[in-house]
């Protein structure tokens, strides 16, 4: 098991940023890239020399670039006589490079950059901007060679959830600009939401009136039991000219927005507007929580052509040929309570009412599809009847898209196991309030969005992958930095460059070398998670071995031993690490380290050892992908999970229950069993609906040493269950632990399979 701390950092770059850099340090990675002796200076007498009228926009902003960071401001010009000081961008169809490839080389003379469209352009001239130099300067230097490079993949997306906060016009382009500086092309912009509605639609004038604002928002986390709400009124929403003004700016950077408006769900915001939406009722509220509610659009004629005018008027604002229906996490309970849904699943001859939302979706498929354009939806959209040209966005997993592409349509991959950037990227109580997952940039950076499944035929329609950002937790733009800084970098890297060019080793280096400076001196608020300091547990004879790593090779770590929580070291206490060493009793583990790239810092962490630590352990079914960090052993490390929970620590069970047999080694008394258990209704994780403890000599005969009902369980805390079982000598120890079942009505997720989370088994 790793558990990692996060490291508060303190950057010393050198001088050697104001040299120039190889042409090996872009992220992301080039198909190739050559380095040759010598350097081409830019100066106040380099021009931009565009052969083609419609790439001086792409070098008039490069142009801005250098003047901004290093005070030279370059002339654009159709022709140059002096083929000296000058960077050459040359439209050449001749080189046959792919959609968005250039080529570029580099003599201490002058810059020559091909490329047979203006997207290539634009991107060989981003690459230059990582080839300059990080320290400002008036004499600006770029190393010698020759760069050939295109994309692997057409779609390299990036989402931002402006209806569970809101951000201003300018931030969203400064976001546009980080998208482009790392050549991703696609902007999915979820503009509506049970929590906001942050479109301007002028038929429908009610729908920023009343559901772009909302009455309060949660406080703390949306687990968290009884909610807290502030009273502050929050919202806000985008006029129609601010959404031309954004698409405009973000074509200018070759990058395609794709507009998100959820339907049949996550529509609250749209049903206080306009109640008659709804099956039933007639006063809704924009939501104050996170959560997936029951409420939902009706799929009557009026929902479908008051859907279908909005799309409209989105077709009219946005040129994406994909338009974003949403259509995921929708409850079906207001329609199987519905007389006109019932009347229409039997009108129709519908098996149910997921048919139901098929054919809801097939109406806006074939609206869109009439207009020249294709819809495109989380995967719960995929259905018979779809258009050949409805694409699916795969997020609960890759199955979805898998199954999208086998059927001849288009896929983007976007899995909450890879892509999520709402999740917490470090451990550590340094990390601030997040949803409740971990994805560590080289978990991102091991993604490939190319399953190993489609054959040759079928691997085309995948168009490529999007990481997505929700801001239930993300208040403000500097969050927003933070949550995705250097994360997509990475997801930059997975969707340009080749598969055999990955190396995570190599990407740390440059990130560290080239993009972290850059991103100091632009004062941007990224995370230092990469620097954290790994701690490696593994199983030991009566107990478990610790190694410490760190990717900051002159980490001096040192650590120290107390029997109670105080952390409190007396001198002479204190060892440095030379190399792994065992815990084999009760303790509290207290650790300091500093290096050349961090300030000094101390941690603590509590240690439980009882017989089934480190012991084997194995699990007839599985945890759900995403919630498995660690595997099995996560359960008999030690170490009980903290709160508020962080994914990494515990083992999660979606609709599935815990089935864990320990092996103590030889024949022992014991007389308490203690399972960790975690019970936050709001985040959808329920105590198990009953708890039974097993006990055999030989593994194969077991017979019943305890059982608790739902209510006992509740009953002791719902967190640290402890079983008193008779006194008996046995060898092996079987948990388990019943799924809930599923959600109740009146509880966010209803109807759902919820989550069954567990972090610790002792047995004393």
């Amino acid at each position: 098991m790793r558990f990692t701390f996060l490291i508060p950092l303190a950057f010393f770059y050198g001088s050697a940023f104001s040299q120039s850099l190889s042409l090996s340090t872009v992220i992301p990675a080039p198909v190739s890239a050559s380095d040759y002796p010598g350097d081409f200076i830019i100066s106040k007498k380099t021009v931009l020399v565009c052969n083609n009228s419609e790439d001086s926009l792409s070098a008039a902003l490069f142009s801005a670039h250098s003047s901004k960071e290093y005070g030279i401001r370059m002339k654009v010009v159709p022709q140059h006589r002096d083929s000296s000081k000058a960077i050459y961008l040359i439209r050449d169809s001749s080189r046959h490079l792919p959609a968005e490839g250039y080529s570029m080389n580099i003599s201490p003379s002058h810059i020559t950059i091909r490329a047979g469209d203006g997207a290539g352009i634009f991107y060989a001239l981003t690459t230059l901007k990582q080839l300059m130099p990080v320290t400002r300067s008036k004499k600006v230097t770029v190393h010698c060679g020759s760069i050939t490079d295109y994309p692997r993949f057409p779609w390299r997306g990036m989402m931002l959830d402006v209806s569970r906060h809101f951000f201003s016009v300018d931030e969203v382009k400064q976001f546009i600009d980080y998208l482009a500086a790392y050549k991703l092309n696609t902007f999915h912009w979820h503009l509506t939401d049970d929590q906001g509605w942050r479109i301007e639609i002028k038929k429908y004038p009610l729908l920023t009136e009343v559901g772009a604002w909302r009455n309060g928002t949660l406080i703390g986390h949306a687990g968290k039991s009884p909610p807290a709400y502030d009273s502050i009124r929050y919202g806000g929403y985008y006029t129609q000219q601010q959404i031309r003004d954004v698409v405009a700016y973000a074509q200018e950077r070759f990058i395609n927005v794709v507009p998100e408006i959820e339907m049949p769900a996550h529509s609250l915001a749209a049903l206080a507007a306009y109640p008659q939406l709804a099956c039933s009722g007639d006063h809704f509220e924009v939501a104050r929580r996170w959560s997936v509610f029951d409420d939902v659009m009706c799929p009557t004629p009026f929902t479908i052509s008051f859907m279908q005018d909005v799309l409209s008027e989105v077709m009219d604002l946005f040129p994406s040929s994909y338009i974003h229906i949403g259509g995921d996490e929708c409850k079906k309970l207001r329609w199987k309570e519905s007389e006109y849904c019932q009347s229409k699943i039997k009108e129709l001859g519908l098996k149910n009412e997921n048919a139901l939302q098929g054919w809801f979706t097939q109406q806006m498929d074939r609206f869109v599809e009439s207009k020249g354009r294709h819809i495109i939806g989380w995967d719960e959209i995929l259905t018979d009847g779809l258009s050949a040209g409805a694409a699916i966005m795969s997020w609960q997993g890759t199955s979805g898209g898998i199954a999208a592409a086998k059927l001849h349509h288009a896929v983007v991959m976007s899995p909450t196991s890879h892509l999520y950037f709402d999740y917490y990227q470090a451990k550590g109580s340094l990390e601030p309030l997040a949803f409740n997952g971990y994805l560590p940039i080289d978990t991102v950076y091991a993604f490939d969005p190319m399953p190993s499944s489609l054959t040759a035929a079928e691997q085309p329609y995948i168009l490529g992958a999007q990481a997505n950002l929700w801001t239930e937790y993300v208040p403000d733009f500097r969050q927003v930095e933070y949550m995705i800084f250097p994360r997509l970098c990475a997801l930059a890297e997975i969707t340009w460059s080749p598969r055999e060019k990955k190396d995570f080793g190599n990407f740390s280096q440059r990130l560290r070398q080239n993009i972290f400076p850059r991103l100091d001196g632009d004062a941007v608020n990224y995370s230092k998670a990469i620097y954290q300091l790994n701690m490696n547990l593994s199983a030991a004879a009566n107990g478990v071995t610790v190694q410490f790593s760190s990717r900051d090779s002159s980490m001096n770590i040192r650590y120290a031993f107390t029997s109670d929580s105080s952390s409190k070291i007396l001198p002479g206490e204190i060892t440095d690490y030379r190399g792994p060493f065992v815990i084999d009793h009760s303790c509290q583990l207290v650790v300091t380290a500093s290096g050349s790239h961090a300030s000094s810092f101390t941690f603590s962490q509590r240690f439980d050892i009882n017989k089934a630590t480190g012991k084997s352990i194995t699990l007839a079914t599985p945890p759900t992908a995403k919630y498995s960090t660690g595997g099995p052993f996560t359960l008999v490390n030690g170490i009980w999970g903290r709160l508020p929970w962080h994914g990494s620590e515990w083992l999660g069970f979606l609709g599935t229950d815990l089935n864990a047999t320990i092996d103590l080694d030889s024949v022992q008394n014991i007389s308490v069993v203690e399972v960790g258990l975690l019970d936050e209704n709001g985040s959808w994780i329920y105590l198990p609906k009953n708890l039974e403890i097993f006990v055999s000599d030989d593994g194969t005969q077991y017979k019943p040493a305890g059982q608790l009902s739902y209510d006992e369980i509740k009953s002791q805390g719902g967190r640290r269950i402890t079983f008193s079982v008779p006194d008996m000598s046995v060898r092996f120890v079987k948990v388990v632990a019943h799924n809930y079942g599923i959600i109740p009505e009146g509880n966010p997720g209803a109807g759902f399979e919820p989550w069954l989370f567990v972090d610790e088994i002792a047995v004393r």
